[in-house]
């Protein structure tokens, strides 16, 4: 290989073991754009019943056409308002736009490759933790499902936060540092109760 190729090939390695956390982010935010974009262009946004069911009823709920709703569906969105509600807020705002609606999905799904990678890191090498978030970042079913507005992206952001928490939370000693982790442990349950009931 010419030494022009190694230099940049040993400079991007160095880049990517100093910066983990926005490389795989980057990843996972690339990936799921192209897939989301492609989905958004070709297939109206959707690819399965329930995404489409849920574009539409953000749609329903942005433009005041709730009056016809069954008490199921009402259950139904507040159930899954942790997801639904910040669609409904965009779609409100900006015109109901499938992709608008998959951007948050992909933005949970990205969240959640890089925060896997930030929970790894103190237990593992550096590029164990890397190469562990990319797997999450490139893996096919979780590129597809933060692509669409399902649900799953947004659990599993959750989890993952709370995870970060609870890390964060056990190196707390002062009743500051308690209170604001009680805090966010009960906010991310409470909005984890409104993406995935049980």
């Amino acid at each position: 290989m010419p030494l022009q190729v190694v230099d940049r090939t040993s400079a991007l390695r160095q880049w990517v073991l100093s910066h983990p956390l926005l490389f795989v982010f980057v990843v996972a935010i690339s990936t799921r754009l192209v897939v989301a974009i492609t989905l958004a262009v070709f297939n109206d946004g959707s690819y399965f019943p329930d995404d489409r069911g849920y574009l539409l009823m953000a749609d329903r709920w942005a433009t005041g056409r709730t009056d016809a709703w069954s008490e199921g569906t009402r259950d139904l969105w507040e159930l899954n308002s942790g997801f639904l509600l910040p669609v409904g807020l965009l779609f409100s705002l900006f015109g109901s736009h499938p992709i608008l609606g998959q951007a948050l999905s992909v933005l949970a799904g990205s969240v959640t490759a890089t925060g896997a990678t930030a929970l790894l890191r103190p237990h593992v090498s550096r590029g164990t933790s890397i190469l562990s978030g990319c797997i999450i970042a490139v893996f096919p079913s979780q590129i597809l499902w933060s692509s669409l507005l399902l649900k799953d992206a947004f659990s599993w952001m959750s989890l993952v936060l709370i995870g970060l928490t609870l890390r964060w939370w056990n190196k707390q000693w002062d009743m500051l540092g308690w209170a604001k982790g009680f805090f966010l442990l009960t906010c991310l349950t409470f909005y984890l109760a409104h993406v995935r009931a049980h």
